[in-house]
């Protein structure tokens, strides 16, 4: 009896483990599903205006009679010298990388914070706004020693500077994948607020079209306007660049010639990408000394561009690629 008990209390405590780790599982192993920010109810758009910019693709809508202040920087800008739309804000884990362009959003009306002139900033002095910012990090300026080039790249790079100062999760952008955060506060953890103190209120980050789009808000005032902003956020089409469509042996020369030139492939613009036959395996490259298959190979011949320079690969239409210059 003893025995048979001992047998039957085994089984009872096997399937309570079973069941518990499946629990643990389903509330606190799996991700937030990514989904796209949904518009805020009651809010009128009707007769919001519209800003956009060709040459970063993108467009957005912004309601009448706010300001637009845009700035465009021939040389990219790198963010230990800060420009005037970022003059009050503190050095942190956003200085480092190169700022293209920027375009600041404000309302005139808003008088919630502290105002300076023209400026209402929030109680660390970062002005109240909500920005879009094109980026390109530097490849050769790792941030919390991740080399950012990519969106889980740069999640474990805000999550070491950071740590439980921000909150972090996948979004989705019109479409594309993001990462959205936001500052942690009102935790009453005085670590944690000290770390959540750095930062914008809340910002999304796309990598597309070889860019870092990075679209944030500070200042309570711009909540429901920012999420009614990311709701209806547009990129434009431009083509195949987005990286989801780059064929693969393209994403594997442009990953080669990042190495090449110890530089984030996210800086390597693809400038063409040309459907080839190629006559033989050399891939139209054929070297002294060796023998190729004489088959037809299908592939494509690149041409991507980092600065002024042009560098020309060629591939097959499956894994293999040769820098043919």
């Amino acid at each position: 009896m003893p025995q048979s008990f001992s047998k039957i209390w085994i089984a009872i405590t096997l399937v309570v483990l079973v069941a518990g780790g499946i629990f643990a599982w389903q509330y606190f192993g799996k991700q937030e599903e990514a989904k796209p920010q949904e518009a805020v109810e009651g809010m009128d758009v009707s007769g919001w205006q519209t800003y956009g910019d060709e040459e970063y693709g993108f467009e957005v809508k912004y309601p009448k009679g706010w300001k637009v202040k845009e700035q465009k920087f021939e040389k990219p800008l790198l963010l230990r010298w800060i420009p005037e739309i970022y003059a009050t804000e503190p050095l942190n884990f956003y200085s480092v990388g190169s700022t293209l362009f920027a375009a600041e959003f404000t309302d005139p009306n808003n008088k919630e914070g502290r105002v300076f002139g023209d400026t209402v900033t929030d109680s660390r002095g970062v002005p109240q706004s909500i920005v879009v910012q094109v980026k390109r990090l530097e490849g050769d300026t790792p941030i919390a020693g991740e080399r950012v080039s990519d969106l889980n790249s740069y999640r474990r790079a805000m999550e070491k500077s950071f740590n439980e100062g921000r909150i972090v999760k996948d979004y989705t952008l019109d479409g594309k994948a993001a990462l959205y955060s936001r500052r942690n506060t009102g935790t009453g953890n005085e670590d944690i607020e000290y770390l959540a103190y750095d930062g914008y209120d809340e910002e999304v980050n796309v990598f597309l079209n070889n860019y870092l789009y990075s679209i944030y808000r500070n200042g309570s005032y711009y909540e429901d306007y920012f999420q009614q902003i990311l709701s209806i956020f547009k990129f434009l089409d431009q083509g195949q660049t987005d990286s989801q469509e780059i064929p693969q042996p393209v994403k594997l020369a442009r990953e080669d010639l990042g190495k090449q030139l110890n530089m984030a492939v996210s800086n390597i613009e693809i400038v063409k990408i040309e459907e080839v036959e190629w006559n033989d395996s050399s891939l139209g490259c054929p070297k002294e000394g060796f023998f190729y298959l004489q088959v037809i190979t299908p592939g494509y011949r690149v041409t991507f561009q980092y600065e002024k320079g042009l560098y020309i690969y060629h591939t097959n239409d499956t894994d293999r690629f040769i820098d043919c210059e």
